[in-house]
């Protein structure tokens, strides 16, 4: 893991492992002490405050950090000649957005063919790092 561990993230061990953290201060080379869940149980554990089980070494019971699956949908007019430029967070925002848009254009706003829903899913960190995937599917 490249980045300290904090008491503010969820982690997980690198095996998959739900791990509560409980404290970053100990002494000693692992400060870092967590719950981690053994399906009924419990068992303490100790890292390095990157998240090492074993220092110098990547192993099963490294920390890592939990990505949450993000999902946000949004509105967005389509043209003949490809789409608006701008999303909306409501059909009735792009749709009043259209409306005004085409009362200043000289055209009357007849390109228009449709007002498409758009949904887009992803895992936090997608694209800030590497190429993870982001899929965008009309929904």
């Amino acid at each position: 893991m490249k980045e300290p561990v904090t008491l503010e993230k969820e982690y997980t061990t690198r095996s998959g492992r739900p791990v509560h953290l409980l404290s970053l201060e100990a002494s000693g080379p692992f400060p870092v002490i967590g719950l981690i869940e053994a399906g009924r149980h419990r068992t303490v554990g100790r890292w390095t405050l990157n998240g090492e089980y074993k220092k110098g070494s990547s192993g099963r019971w490294d920390l890592i950090p939990v990505r949450h699956h993000v999902s946000r949908t949004f509105w967005v007019n389509i043209t003949r000649d490809g789409y608006e430029s701008e999303i909306h967070a409501t059909q009735s925002a792009a749709l009043s957005a259209w409306t005004v848009a085409s009362r200043l254009s000289p055209e009357g706003g007849s390109s228009r063919i449709a007002c498409v829903r758009v949904t887009i899913e992803c895992t936090e960190g997608d694209g800030l790092t590497d190429a993870a995937s982001v899929r965008a599917r009309p929904a």
